[in-house]
Formats: structure tokens, C-alpha cells, sequence
């Protein structure tokens, strides 16, 4: 398999994509610099290069490093809520005795199998912070992502509100975050004692 090829998002040059499958491509080498440089390393060439496509193919589909940000941002959403909607149907063979291995496992995939699509979903809710162009988008993500919560802890047998899914995921993302930046191994046995803990309470 040849470098290019090996990195996620990059075109072989042999079969380079046409059209919107050029435009998602893009899409993608555009989440992997994120991943590596942060938003604000991104530019038209660099995306382009990532991609293996000619600049004027970047240039064609996005005007402007804001369209790349928001079209990043759009993908990782898509991305993230697909996730959990997998995650959703597969809870309804979950307990609430189980919930919590079943949670610290989504914790240790975002730090370790799923680590670069983590680092750019932190990336890119930052940047929607500083963009407020972006707050629909990320807006339109954290509520589908609430509902996967919800979904979930009903399938598990809590009695779950809205409330108990926004603190539940508040909580995942969290320890999600210090577990990114945390020295020495993932630390399991943590952060399934403090899932147990909420857990239970949320269950009553």
C-alpha cells in the first residue's frame, strides 16, 4: 500500500476522485491537518496537498478557510452523532449494572482507537466558540448527541430526562478530555468509578 493511500482522506493519485466525491476528499484532509495542526494551520494549499488533489480543486469547492472550518465541522458532526447512534441501538442489550464498562469503553476508544476524531471534535467545538457563524452546526451536534444519551439510558432502565442526558454526557466529555491529556495509561478503573457513581444516582 503506498503512503498515500495509507492516510485516511488522502486521494490515490491513480484514481483521483471526481466531483462531490472531491469535495468530501477535501473534507477529510482537511479533519486530518485539524487533527495534527488545529484550524488555524489550515489553508487551501495545505488541504490540497493532504488530499493529494490540485489546489484548484480546493479552491473550487471552498471560497474561503472559513467554508473548510465549517464544512470540517459539518463531517465531524456526522461522524460523531453516526457513532452514537450505533452506540444507541446496541445499548438496548445494556443494563444499568452493565452501563458503566459498557461507557468507560466509549471513554478508552476516544483516547486510544478513536483519538484523532476526539482531538478534532475538542478542535472544532473551540472554534465554534470563537465563531459564532458556527453555534448552529455545533448546536445541531450536541442536541442529537443528548438524544443518544437519553436513548441510551432508557434502553439501560434509567428513568432518563433531558437533564439527566445532558449531565451524563457532560460528564463523558470530561473525562474524555483529561484522559486525552492525562500522563501514563488510561486509567480504567477511574473513570468506571465515577460513571458508577453518576449512573447510580441517575437511576435512583
Amino acid at each position: 500500500m503506498s503512503a498515500a493511500a495509507a492516510v485516511p482522506g488522502r486521494a490515490d493519485a491513480r484514481r483521483a476522485p471526481r466531483g462531490e466525491a472531491r469535495r468530501a476528499a477535501l473534507t477529510e484532509a482537511a479533519l486530518a491537518l485539524i487533527a495534527r495542526v488545529g484550524p488555524d494551520g489550515l489553508t487551501h494549499r495545505a488541504v490540497a496537498a493532504e488530499a493529494g488533489l490540485p489546489l484548484a480543486a480546493t479552491t473550487y469547492w471552498f471560497a474561503s478557510k472559513e467554508d473548510m472550518v465549517r464544512a470540517a465541522l459539518e463531517h465531524a458532526a456526522e461522524r460523531d452523532i453516526a457513532y452514537w447512534e450505533r452506540l444507541r441501538e446496541a445499548s438496548r442489550e445494556w443494563t444499568i449494572a452493565t452501563l458503566p464498562k459498557h461507557l468507560t469503553q466509549v471513554v478508552q476508544d476516544a483516547c486510544t482507537t478513536r483519538r484523532e476524531c476526539a482531538i478534532v471534535d475538542c478542535a472544532l467545538w473551540l472554534e465554534a466558540v470563537r465563531r459564532p457563524e458556527l453555534r448552529d452546526v455545533a448546536q445541531r451536534w450536541l442536541d442529537a448527541y443528548s438524544n443518544c444519551i437519553q436513548a441510551i439510558l432508557v434502553n439501560a432502565g434509567a428513568p432518563a430526562t433531558d437533564d439527566d442526558a445532558d449531565l451524563l454526557g457532560s460528564v463523558i466529555d470530561g473525562l474524555i478530555g483529561h484522559q486525552l491529556v492525562a500522563t501514563g495509561p488510561f486509567d480504567d478503573r477511574l473513570v468506571t468509578a465515577r460513571l458508577k457513581r453518576l449512573i447510580a444516582a441517575l437511576a435512583g
